[in-house]
């Protein structure tokens, strides 16, 4: 058990450790992905935000219910199958 050697320091400092090719982190690549974001509101009158698109842009303002009573209509699917299925996500 003596030579056991110990890891956590050494992790630790390769951890901090940076360098010029090293990828952006995520809290980067979301903050720069939000200069890209259209404002818009929520079905609640809250301001939201979505990427632009065509879809997204169809669907900003909308409630829940609505964007499931579309998908269920545009998927031939029964009225209120994806209420009873995803409702309880929020």
């Amino acid at each position: 058990m003596a030579t056991r050697k110990k890891r956590s320091k050494v992790k630790r400092a390769h951890k901090t450790k940076k360098t010029e090719t090293a990828k952006p982190n995520m809290t980067e690549q979301l903050k720069e992905a939000r200069k890209r974001y259209t404002v818009s509101k929520s079905a609640k009158g809250t301001t939201s935000a979505h990427n632009g698109d065509d879809l997204a842009t169809l669907l900003a303002g909308c409630s829940p219910e609505d964007v499931c009573a579309t998908a269920e209509t545009l998927a031939e699917l029964k009225s209120g199958e994806l209420s009873t299925k995803y409702g309880h996500r929020g």
